[in-house]
């Protein structure tokens, strides 16, 4: 296996330039400490759009229950692990690299997810939704 290399907090511009240095995106979600059980189950981390637009595997570590996780299963848009288990990390880091046509769809499903949340696609939501609710 490769290296692991972590980074603190970057700036935006630090960010992205980092995006481009690596092979797998981790987006550790986390399965209890100081937070309510109320926030693991609703957070949606600010950088998960810029992993999904990155054209990179994510591999999401995040419990079942929580909505990331139901997210990321329903639109197929990353790797996930639901258990606190690093053998299942392992195993999943090395299915990432072994199984291509996996890797190819979620990396291009990672992308059309990531349009969702493109501002165009966003107004264009709204705009629809305020027009049906005006009499």
């Amino acid at each position: 296996m490769g290296k692991v290399k972590s980074y603190g907090f970057l700036s935006e511009m630090e960010f992205n330039k980092a995006l481009s240095d690596c092979d797998v995106m981790l987006l550790p979600h986390g399965f209890d400490g100081m937070w309510s059980k109320i926030e693991y189950e609703t957070i949606f981390p600010t950088r998960t759009i810029p992993l999904l637009y990155s054209g990179k595997p994510i591999l999401l570590h995040s419990p079942e229950w929580a909505g990331l996780t139901i997210f990321f299963e329903k639109h197929q848009c990353g790797f996930v692990v639901s258990q606190a288990d690093e053998s299942l990390i392992s195993q999943t880091i090395y299915n990432i690299f072994n199984d291509q046509s996996r890797y190819a769809s979620i990396v291009k499903n990672a992308f059309k997810t990531a349009k969702m949340y493109d501002i165009k696609n966003v107004c264009d939501s709204l705009k629809i939704k305020l027009q049906g609710s005006i009499l």
